[in-house]
């Protein structure tokens, strides 16, 4: 599939996005059979962030 960085906006493709995420749940007449492998929001996988801070160096204990 082609990449639309180039011909559209960050603001366009986030409303793109927002009306396909609004089309879940409509019954249109003659649908096409479901394909690909389906996506779950409540079930994706966390982020491993490299960045993230699991504990604060600033808060160490001095005896």
């Amino acid at each position: 599939m082609k990449a639309w960085k180039e011909d559209l906006s960050p603001m366009q493709m986030a409303q793109i996005a927002s009306f396909i995420k609004t089309l879940k749940g409509t019954n249109p007449p003659n649908p096409k059979a479901p394909q690909g492998d389906l996506y779950s929001e409540a079930g994706a996988a966390p982020i491993n962030d490299s960045t993230m801070v699991t504990s604060d160096s600033s808060n160490v204990q001095i005896k």
